[in-house]
């Protein structure tokens, strides 16, 4: 497990026995010991944005932050908390400030709903954040750098139906999407390969509530949409336009993943 004092050590052996030359972590909680990993293994790739990248997207809240700093619209969000609670419109979400799949997360209606949903959970700002409620629609989006951190890969994926992970999504072109994500990449100087959750709402707005510094469950759609994160991550070509992908793509995950085209 990630937080077993010989994680780094362990994966660096198996690493090294079976000669891997990318590694991927898939869950955030390794997502911190990849610095530990590399150093162990100088010439090992490991398919992960950098250290600030990761500590400033995995806390819910200090994304909200990140984004409005750099000028870029994301929902109101605060620290679950007595003074905090009255500044949002209700419908609201409340989420744990870090964890995946939506574990945790919960519609909240009414400012009196919130009191006792932190009452009776004893949950503090340390630990979950109330978000503003975005009506529209869901996009995850797959975002890919090459060696020198130049984005090469943006697909957008317009979610269908999503029970923690996207159950039914199809690969769309949206320009528009394709522009704010963009601008995340340049702001946050993201790299490796990442995953931007977002809503747009009916008037156009563009506001993205979680970014996943890591592969998200919706790799494998990009995958057969035509593009190799993988390869435009070792890549030391010079390109410097986003590569093409095939929309209309979809994926629809029973036991197993099928997709259409």
């Amino acid at each position: 497990m990630a937080h077993d004092p010989s994680f780094a050590h362990s994966v660096a052996a198996v690493c090294a026995e079976t000669s891997i030359d990318v590694l991927v972590p898939g869950v955030d909680e390794e997502l911190p010991r990849m610095n530990d990993v590399q150093a162990l293994m100088k010439t090992l790739r490991i398919l992960v944005p950098s250290s600030a990248f990761v500590s400033s997207t995995i806390d819910k809240l200090e994304t909200t932050r990140v984004l409005e700093k750099a000028g870029l619209d994301a929902p109101q969000t605060a620290a679950l908390g007595a003074d905090t609670i009255s500044v949002l419109n209700y419908p609201c979400i409340a989420k744990p400030r870090r964890g995946r799949g939506s574990r945790g997360l919960r519609i909240i209606s009414s400012l009196q709903e919130a009191i006792c949903f932190a009452e009776l959970c004893s949950i503090s700002g340390e630990d979950y954040v109330i978000q503003e409620y975005l009506d529209g629609n869901e996009f995850t989006v797959l975002l890919a750098a090459d060696a020198r951190n130049k984005l090469r890969v943006i697909v957008p994926v317009s979610v269908g139906i999503k029970r923690g992970v996207t159950i039914h999504g199809e690969v769309v072109k949206d320009d528009e999407v394709t522009d704010y994500c963009q601008r995340i990449h340049e702001a946050l100087s993201g790299g490796a390969c990442y995953n931007v959750q977002l809503i747009k709402t009916a008037s156009g707005r563009i506001s993205a509530f979680e970014i996943n510094p890591r592969v998200s469950t919706t790799f494998c759609l990009g995958v057969a949409a035509g593009v190799d994160p993988i390869d435009v991550f070792i890549s030391e070509t010079n390109g410097t336009e986003l590569l093409p992908f095939q929309t209309g793509v979809s994926l629809r995950r029973h036991y197993t993943n099928e997709f259409h085209s």
